[in-house]
């Protein structure tokens, strides 16, 4: 989804997000019915920064390729999309429903949340 949108917004010169979503998104709604509404619109929202940050390096002549190119895919999820469950888990809106992914915090938490237990 993310590659066709950049591909879109580059070959149409459209770097604005709002344009982008008006034109692309039912369309994306048609090809991916099972996913929850906010990935098209987040995807719209990155493939817009993509493009936008691509035609800035173009202007300044630090682009190395003559088309931006997605060679990392990433995933913007906005707050509709997961759920902070404690400080262990985050909950996904997925196809398939909510999926609960578990976390490993980092030291520096885990300290943090043993000195709040003692001074209390």
């Amino acid at each position: 989804m993310l590659r066709e949108l950049v591909e879109f917004a580059y070959v149409n010169g459209i770097s604005s997000f709002t344009r982008l979503k008006a034109v692309k998104y039912r369309d994306m709604r048609r090809k991916h019915p099972d996913l929850p509404s906010h990935y098209v619109y987040t995807a719209c929202q990155d493939a817009s920064a993509r493009v936008k940050s691509f035609l800035a390096m173009k202007r300044r002549g630090r682009a190395h390729t003559e088309r931006p190119a997605v060679r990392r895919v990433s995933i913007w999820l906005d707050d509709h999309l997961w759920k902070l469950e404690g400080y262990t888990a985050v909950r996904v809106a997925t196809k398939r429903g909510w999926v609960t992914i578990g976390l490993k915090t980092h030291e520096l938490l885990a300290l943090r949340q043993r000195r709040v237990e003692i001074e209390v």
